[in-house]
């Protein structure tokens, strides 16, 4: 799942960081900046390329540290999603980070559970049979003459 996450988290990067420079290429390089919406507009092309640079570290690093990938992935798909809403551009950025983010954390839940002690109600995972096991003596009001063999 590492590598499923990472795949996808450097193709929703990608994907977030061509939707940035379409941004900047079709809005603020045509325009002068000396105009007030374009001025405004200028922060806009700063915040995609730090969001996609944000998510392509996530998938960088959900490799050797899946939780923290997971949780960079995670919060560039949901800036991207507050800041934008979901259209066109945003759309396959946001599902494949998502995506990626989700299978980081099941990764590390995957880490985790392998972690766990076996309980002591299941040593192992042969499944006994009626027949295969053998009565105990113990000290009960029916006496031994109960668990002859």
């Amino acid at each position: 799942m590492k590598i499923g996450a990472f795949v996808l988290g450097i193709i929703g990067g990608l994907f977030a960081l061509s939707e940035s420079l379409v941004l900047y290429g079709f809005v603020i390089i045509p325009f002068p900046k000396t105009q007030p919406e374009t001025a405004q507009l200028a922060h806009v092309s700063v915040t995609s390329l730090l969001i996609s640079v944000l998510a392509l570290a996530g998938a960088g690093m959900v490799m050797s540290k899946p939780k923290m990938g997971a949780y960079l992935m995670a919060s560039a798909a949901l800036i991207m999603l507050m800041k934008w809403g979901l259209n066109a551009l945003t759309l396959v950025p946001i599902v494949l980070l998502g995506v990626s983010a989700f299978l980081g954390f099941l990764e590390v839940y995957e880490a985790y559970k392998q972690t766990l002690p076996v309980s002591p109600l299941r040593k192992s995972s042969v499944r006994r049979t009626p027949t295969s096991l053998k009565p105990v003596k113990s000290d009960s009001p029916l006496g031994d003459e109960f668990f002859k063999e």
